[in-house]
């Protein structure tokens, strides 16, 4: 398990998550929250972002809106 090196909780969240999505070649990454709970995302499609800007994760069954403060580490 490697911690995102670049990760900064709070300012640039999305710059640094929508980097993540843009990058050639695309690496998997897991999203952790502050309550432990983690998102793998497998592919640029299983993230997208909502008109305000929030992160919008899918797993196998639905899409999860998360709060940036809520983000505890992206881990590359």
């Amino acid at each position: 398990m490697k911690v995102a090196a670049v990760f900064d909780p709070g300012s640039g969240m999305i710059e640094q998550l929508g980097e993540l999505v843009e990058a050639e070649p695309f690496q998997p990454f897991s999203v952790r929250l502050q309550t432990g709970e983690e998102y793998e995302i497998e592919t640029r499609k299983a993230i997208e972002f909502t008109h305000y800007g929030s992160p919008k994760i899918h797993d196998s069954q639905r899409w999860h809106i998360l709060n940036i403060d809520a983000i505890a580490e992206i881990i590359l």
